[in-house]
């Protein structure tokens, strides 16, 4: 609804209530002039029931008066609210379409993020297992290269031996 309809339906607005303002003072006003004229009389009692009877005549028409500026004020009311209403529930639905679009989207979103979540911890775990298996076999990888140093030492040390004796073997085979 616009600025200009909601200035034009307060305006409205406090028309009707002047209305029933004015209409209430002279309801007022009638209903003292009544009671005035019904003091004079000779008779309480009659006089008594008498403004109590105008009394209620006049607020029965009063609350007549009421209801029907109520009723004309609402029917107004609701004729201008209409056009709001149906722009408004036209905004509203367009609201829900979208925030609907959303939620799918939000969703979908959801379930490819499980999805890759779910793949990215299977990933993560085979990782941890290669880790495993890879410090397990350089364990076992550095343990052989330890023995295979062990065993080269041992060859050159065999072999400077060798050398040693075979020196030895000739220079004795020189000496005879």
């Amino acid at each position: 609804m616009d600025i200009e309809s909601k200035a034009e339906m307060e305006t409205e607005k406090e028309a009707w209530k002047e209305a029933e303002k004015e209409a209430g003072k002279e309801a007022e006003k009638e209903a003292g002039k009544e009671e005035e004229k019904e003091a004079g009389k000779e008779e309480e009692k009659e006089t008594e029931k008498e403004a109590g009877k105008e009394a209620e005549k006049e607020a029965g028409k009063e609350a007549e008066k009421e209801a029907e500026a109520q009723v004309s004020a609402d029917s107004i009311l609701g004729a201008l609210n209409t056009s709001g209403l149906e722009e408004t529930s036209d905004r509203l639905d367009q609201l829900m379409k979208s925030m609907e679009a959303l939620l799918s989207d939000v969703e979908q979103l959801r379930g490819h993020c499980s999805h890759q979540a779910s793949e990215l911890m299977s990933a993560a775990l085979d990782l941890k297992q290669q880790q495993e298996e890879l410090r397990e076999s350089y364990t076992e990888f550095s343990r052989e290269m330890q023995e295979i140093m062990e065993t080269v030492d041992e060859l050159f040390n065999t072999k400077s031996a060798f050398d040693a004796k075979e020196k030895q073997a000739q220079k004795l085979s020189r000496q005879l």
